[in-house]
C-alpha cells in the first residue's frame, strides 16, 4: 500500500495553466491596442473639427484664413509656423483656441498639416484605421 500524500502540481499541469494564461493575456492585449487606435482616431477627427471651428472664427474677424503654401511637404511646418500662432494668439492677435492640438502620436506619418490660400483651407491628418484624411473648408 502506498499511503504517500500527493503534494503540489505536476509539470504538465503547470505548463497547461501557464499556456492558458498566456493566450488570455495576448488576446486582451490585442483588444486593448485596437481600442487605443480607435480612440486616437476619434481624437484626430475631433481635433480637426475644433480646428475647423477656430478657422471659421478667425475668418469672421479677418475675412480670410491664415495663408500657407499649398505644398504637401510644407504641411507640418505650416501647422507650427502659421496655424498655431494665428489661432492661439501668440502673434499678438485674438485667441481662437487655448491650445492648438498636436497629433496623439506626432510621429511620421501621424502629423496634422495645414494649407490655405486665404479663401479656403485643408487640414490633413492620418488615421491609423483609415489612412490619410482631409478636412476642407471655405
Amino acid at each position: 500500500m502506498n499511503n504517500k500524500k500527493r503534494l503540489g502540481f505536476t509539470l504538465v499541469e503547470l505548463l497547461v495553466v501557464i499556456s492558458i494564461i498566456g493566450i488570455l493575456s495576448s488576446i486582451s492585449t490585442a483588444s486593448v491596442n485596437i481600442a487605443r487606435q480607435r480612440a486616437r482616431d476619434a481624437r484626430r477627427q475631433a481635433d480637426a473639427s475644433q480646428i475647423q471651428l477656430a478657422l471659421y472664427l478667425y475668418f469672421d474677424d479677418h475675412l480670410s484664413f491664415p495663408e500657407a503654401d499649398m505644398l504637401p511637404e510644407n504641411a507640418v511646418s505650416n501647422w507650427t509656423n502659421v496655424l498655431v500662432p494665428n489661432l492661439n494668439g501668440t502673434n499678438g492677435g485674438r485667441k481662437y483656441m487655448t491650445r492648438v492640438p498636436l497629433d496623439p502620436l506626432n510621429i511620421d506619418p501621424h502629423f496634422y498639416g495645414y494649407n490655405s490660400d486665404g479663401k479656403e483651407f485643408i487640414v490633413t491628418y492620418y488615421l491609423e484605421n483609415g489612412g490619410p484624411a482631409e478636412l476642407h473648408g471655405y
